[in-house]
């Protein structure tokens, strides 16, 4: 078997490890926290997604091999399963941010540059706890969830503190941008409620995060 046939082996059995784990680990969660299961047909979407982002991580943008592959491969199947999990439900699962932590962890076993990424995570991580610290002292409300802190913590560990910031500003940007729409968009409705606009904030970190990463900025 010729070195391109392993690659290809080993980008195809994660990728379906990746859907496997996104689609089906969450279940559990889901039912537990009392949301519907996912339709026959979210899963095959979801899955469909899951695959071909960690295929294109890993054959169509520019080849890594090793470590990094499987690095790559892991982080794009998670951002996608944070994407629709955080924009449907407003919740995070562990297993996924766990894949970006595993992912980072990979990324650092290449470059060997632990102390500077270790410190991202604690200061990205640590800020967001800040806020929904101060937020929760404050306004008396859980602004922020504790996904949120453990995927910036995660994203922090990948891409270090100073490119980790711009992830975590772009996406606090891009939140605010979005929950001044609908607050817009809901002003100009029959019926103006008194919820709250809750904005998906680990939607906007994961696609920031992915930005960064497979868009050459990291």
């Amino acid at each position: 078997m010729t070195p391109s046939f392993k690659v290809l082996g080993l980008a195809v059995g994660l990728s379906l490890i990746m859907a496997v784990i996104a689609v089906w680990v969450p279940k559990r969660l889901l039912r537990e926290i009392g949301l519907p299961p996912l339709s026959r047909r979210v899963q095959i979407l979801l899955s469909a997604a899951v695959i071909a982002a960690s295929l294109a991580s890993a054959l169509i943008l520019p080849t890594i091999q090793g470590a990094g592959s499987v690095a790559s491969i892991l982080l794009a199947g998670a951002l996608v399963g944070i994407v629709y999990y955080d924009g449907r439900y407003q919740i995070i699962p562990d297993v996924l941010t766990a894949a970006v932590a595993i992912s980072a962890g990979l990324t650092l076993w290449q470059d060997q540059q632990w102390l500077a990424h270790l410190v991202g995570a604690v200061i990205c991580g640590g800020l967001m706890a800040l806020v929904a610290w101060v937020w929760k002292r404050t306004k008396g409300l859980d602004g922020l969830g504790f996904g949120d802190v453990k995927l910036m913590a995660a994203l922090g560990l990948l891409l270090g503190p100073e490119r980790g910031m711009w992830v975590l500003s772009s996406a606090a940007l891009a939140g605010a941008v979005w929950g001044l729409a609908l607050q817009r968009l809901r002003g100009r409705g029959q019926e103006v409620t008194g919820e709250p606009i809750k904005i998906p904030l680990g939607l906007f970190l994961a696609l920031a995060g992915g930005v960064f990463v497979f868009g050459g900025l990291a």
